[in-house]
């Protein structure tokens, strides 16, 4: 993977401890069937998406995710097309300006699972025209700072809440047959 460019390519590994930062683009840039381990002490900081993978990328957070943008070119922690995300309870998944993760149109089935934080202008934002199946488990706080926690696309997608968790602002289920599941007392 690269740092500003799709020469990033297909089935690459990154295991990240440290810092990977890019001050002008995306930190980690790749196409399809990428995966990507973020540890504790791990930190993807971009200024364009932190990270922006293609389709089926696997992604399993311990630390900080973060886009950082600027006012006029908001961007996204996770921009990708689809995937699996683990978002474990020490990490953080934050876009200061534009949403935490940001699904492109794909048909492709997803997963988010989040003990952690998740939190952007729209916590999880989806493609109006996506027709995958977006699933999001929480059991942590997914926030929308600017009104929207949670937009989902057009496919039949299924959001569980687990107790404890926290989900703060709207949720948009967007067109389709969608599943909400309730376990104890979210807030």
């Amino acid at each position: 993977m690269d740092e500003d460019g799709p020469n990033g390519g297909n089935n690459n590994t990154v295991t990240n401890c440290g810092l990977i930062q890019s001050t002008t683009a995306e930190a980690i840039e790749g196409l399809d069937s990428n995966t990507v381990t973020n540890a504790a002490t791990g930190q993807i900081i971009g200024f364009d998406d932190a990270l922006n993978l293609g389709r089926l990328a696997t992604i399993e957070n311990y630390g900080l995710i973060q886009s950082t943008g600027t006012d006029d070119e908001p961007q996204d922690a996770i921009d990708l097309e689809s995937g699996n995300i683990i978002n474990h309870a020490t990490g953080t998944i934050e876009s200061l300006l534009g949403a935490a993760i940001d699904y492109d149109p794909s048909g492709d089935s997803s997963l988010i699972t989040s003990y952690g934080r998740i939190t952007g202008q729209v916590g999880i934002d989806t493609d109006s025209t996506d027709t995958g199946v977006q699933k999001i488990e929480n059991q942590g706080k997914i926030e929308g700072l600017a009104g929207t926690a949670l937009n989902l696309g057009s496919g039949d997608d299924i959001f569980v809440a687990f107790e404890g968790s926290t989900i703060k602002r709207s949720g948009y289920f967007g067109d389709a047959k969608d599943t909400l599941t309730i376990f104890g007392t979210p807030t």
